[in-house]
């Protein structure tokens, strides 16, 4: 028999990100995978709709472990479906933290998809919501800082999980947690590179037309960040600008700063996204080669596209697991951006701190080690590595390249960065720039 369609869910956006939600917590999907391919398959829709969905589902994840706290107290977590209270987070938060968005019409299309997706609930839902907005100071910080120990108020303030919130602690102190915290609550910069294969100039305002009350200069030359993302969108596709943090166009530069010869044969070992590979191609103005490998088939369509469009001609893309043996060697400089837990884009990937766990960063660890041995292996004498990741994280970080010059006494640091996103309102990175003896 089939299902009878709800008429009143029609063209809703609650549902699309309910439906995006209930992805990235039974399936851990990725959110801005999601979010791009639900934008790529709702192109008539308009900016309100997209804006919407785009803040709920990026709110919802943001202050999830808040608002599962705000949960527990309405619902038996045990007994309540996880699709269920998925629907009660993003209620909440329309609630708290969305002011144009009338409460009632939360409710009731919570319950209108209650009903459609699992009609047992659907009073429940109803029940919890209007429970939730009768209790005066329900939602309250002040009330909870009152009631919780100050580790859970924290913890519930900046909407971390507990076990990440102790280890910051224990990292860096309590006042740099704080700021990392408060950081990953705050929407990202869109920042971006100047292409210089096509616009060698810097002066952006007077060659490619835009507005210096939009756009502003970030931490080097060629990068900048705007207020009004659509200014620069034609310049985009045109390959004149590509998206970059500020944090992560210091990486390509660290690893070029010392020597830029014309021949120079470099390996970009985990190439993905593409920035940091195009960035080297610019730097080295198309000349030398570039050998980028990338073990992700699904990512070099990616790559191929963004090597066309910004005009690279000097790379060499292949599709292979950077462990096993390159079809080059004898490199003069490697770029290892490693796989990391990526703990410095937050503001941008907030599942990740909900998906937080020690065992996961043991392997991360252990791969990185490998990766930074076969490293040491194809490059020549007097050659320069740099290593980096977006994480805070020391054992990923200064602890991973202090064990590596300790096992390789051939080896010395030249420079090591910390970048918190806090400080130039950047993406937080680790950059360590090391020379082969």
């Amino acid at each position: 028999m089939t299902k009878k369609k709800n008429e009143k869910l029609q063209n809703s956006m609650r549902l699309e990100v309910w439906q995006i939600l209930t992805k990235v917590f039974t399936n851990h999907g990725q959110s801005h995978v999601l979010l791009n391919r639900w934008v790529q398959n709702h192109k008539t829709l308009t900016d309100r709709d997209k804006n919407f969905v785009f803040q709920l589902v990026h709110g919802t994840l943001t202050w999830q472990p808040y608002l599962d706290f705000l949960t527990r107290q309405l619902v038996h977590p045990q007994r309540t479906p996880l699709s269920v209270q998925v629907l009660l987070w993003m209620s909440l938060y329309q609630f708290y933290f969305m002011d144009r968005v009338p409460n009632y019409a939360v409710v009731n299309e919570a319950v209108e998809i209650a009903k459609d997706q699992f009609p047992p609930y659907a009073k429940l839902v109803n029940g919890s919501l209007q429970n939730a907005l009768r209790r005066e100071g329900f939602h309250s910080l002040e009330t909870l800082a009152k009631e919780k120990p100050t580790s859970c108020y924290f913890a519930l303030k900046y909407a971390f999980p507990q076990i990440l919130y102790t280890k910051l602690k224990n990292d860096f102190g309590q006042e740099i947690a704080e700021k990392i915290m408060a950081d990953s609550l705050n929407k990202p910069r869109y920042s971006f590179r100047l292409n210089t294969l096509k616009c060698p100039s810097q002066d952006i305002f007077s060659n490619l037309g835009l507005n210096p009350e939009e756009v502003y200069q970030g931490l080097t030359d060629e990068s900048f960040w705007t207020t009004n993302p659509k200014a620069i969108q034609t310049l985009l596709n045109q390959g004149f600008l590509t998206i970059q943090d500020q944090a992560s166009i210091l990486v390509a530069k660290t690893l070029l700063a010392d020597n830029l010869s014309s021949d120079l044969k470099i390996w970009d070992m985990c190439a993905a996204p593409g920035g940091k590979l195009t960035h080297l191609a610019a730097l080295m103005k198309n000349q030398g080669l570039i050998l980028a490998t990338e073990i992700n088939p699904q990512k070099i369509p990616f790559i191929e596209k963004n090597l066309k469009r910004l005009g690279v001609k000097n790379v060499q893309l292949k599709q292979q697991d950077a462990l096993c043996e390159p079809p080059l060697a004898n490199f003069d400089a490697i770029l290892l951006d490693a796989p990391c837990s990526g703990l410095g884009v937050l503001k941008r990937k907030p599942e990740i701190k909900l998906n937080f766990d020690f065992k996961t960063l043991s392997d991360l660890t252990n791969t990185q080690a490998q990766l930074l041995d076969q490293a040491a292996k194809h490059l020549k004498s007097g050659g320069q590595l740099v290593y980096s990741t977006c994480t805070l994280n020391p054992d990923e970080n200064q602890k991973q390249i202090a064990h590596f010059l300790q096992k390789h006494q051939d080896w010395k640091l030249l420079k090591e960065e910390q970048i918190f996103g806090f400080e130039n309102k950047t993406d937080g990175f680790y950059i360590a720039k090391l020379q082969k003896k």
